[in-house]
């Protein structure tokens, strides 16, 4: 009986059959898949979230040291939307003011830099997307100035009239000894000018000395000899001069606006103890037509007289500057101090972008006249 029962038993027990291990299998699948997905997920999450939270901890901190060195700004000088220049007490440690400068090209990627003087600026926030700088700016006065053409031929004295014979010469200039060249600014529809620079013909006897050439602009009397009054002047060493006869350009940074169709003067004059010579031309036959005249002076431009007939020298110089071109204004600070600075900032794509915005007080109320209206992007004034 007990053997009957054992075969019974053993023939209950019986393998798997091929659909049973199948289904089983995909269950196992399934259960595997998803598994691998849940923790695909999670992982995911979290590198994003690390890297969010990097980006946002850079920028917290990009935003902090912006915050603070602007806070405590003496004056703005350089400001736009995306870039701004502006001093701060000594950060160094040479007992000199400081110039930072922040800046952003504008394109989607590039970096947030800052600048310390003349260093090679600095990234401070990788993969910057958004700089944008907006400005509270109290008393706010500007002035509506002329737009101003490009530099352009002004005055030109080294040219022959048709038909007739021309001698180029020289002329010595000294500290006692003056030269002159008269001319007149015109340009069409143009109701002023600024002089900005002059070729001249020119050569010193020694470089070696310690002497000066002096460049003057001045005002005309109406016999067309300089006048005392002068406009601008340059100043240029005998050792950055040739001694040979050479064209040499000297500038004039001060610009003042000269009406146009008045007479004006190019005034000349060299050492003390060693001469410089400016060339000039001499026509054997005919005379220029220009209206203008060269002058010398014997006494340091106390005096002046045409040099022989007057229509017959030029000294040969070219002229250049700037006419008002009235088709409108460009608007420059005259005065102005920032109260706030509106400061926006993003970095990075996606759902690891990160931003922050701030409002700065500028404790010290920086000045920035000078600064053109059009870049300024100014938020209110009070």
């Amino acid at each position: 009986m007990q053997k009957i029962l054992e075969r019974r038993k053993s023939r209950s027990r019986r393998a798997l059959t091929l659909v049973e291990t199948v289904m089983a299998s995909m269950v196992m699948g399934i259960v595997v898949a998803s598994t691998m997905s849940a923790a695909h997920i999670v992982l995911s999450g979290a590198s994003s979230l690390e890297a969010k939270n990097n980006a946002t901890n850079d920028l917290a901190l990009a935003m902090l040291r912006l915050r603070n060195e602007l806070r405590f700004a003496l004056t703005i000088t350089e400001l736009t939307d995306k870039t701004i220049s502006f001093t701060v007490f000594d950060i160094d440690g040479d007992d000199v003011d400081d110039i930072l400068r922040y800046a952003w090209s504008g394109t989607t990627g590039d970096p947030l830099t800052r600048q310390i003087n003349m260093d090679s600026p600095t990234t401070l926030v990788q993969n910057c997307t958004r700089f944008d700088l907006q400005a509270d700016v109290g008393e706010l006065k500007q002035n509506l100035g002329p737009a101003w053409s490009p530099e352009t031929l002004i005055a030109a004295h080294d040219t022959c009239p048709n038909n007739y014979s021309q001698v180029l010469a020289t002329l010595n200039t000294n500290h006692r000894r003056y030269l002159a060249q008269s001319f007149i600014p015109e340009a069409s529809g143009a109701t002023k000018c600024k002089i900005t620079r002059a070729r001249i013909s020119l050569r010193v006897d020694s470089s070696g000395v310690d002497e000066e050439l002096l460049v003057t602009i001045r005002e005309a009397n109406k016999y067309y000899s300089p006048a005392p009054t002068v406009l601008s002047q340059a100043i240029v060493p005998y050792a950055d001069l040739p001694t040979s006869q050479q064209w040499c350009e000297v500038g004039f940074s001060n610009q003042p606006e000269i009406p146009t169709g008045s007479i004006i003067c190019l005034v000349i004059s060299g050492g003390a103890t060693s001469d410089a010579h400016v060339g000039f031309n001499y026509l054997l036959s005919g005379s220029y037509d220009d209206g203008t005249t060269m002058f010398a002076s014997n006494d340091a431009g106390v005096g002046w007289s045409p040099l022989g007939y007057q229509t017959i020298y030029d000294l040969r110089v070219y002229i250049y500057g700037h006419y008002d071109t009235n088709i409108g204004g460009t608007g420059v600070l005259l005065d102005g101090k920032v109260i706030n600075m509106i400061v926006g900032l993003s970095a990075g794509e996606g759902r690891e972008q990160a931003s922050a915005d701030a409002v700065v007080n500028c404790m010290n109320e920086p000045p920035i006249p000078g600064l053109n209206i059009n870049d300024v992007q100014v938020r209110t004034t009070r």
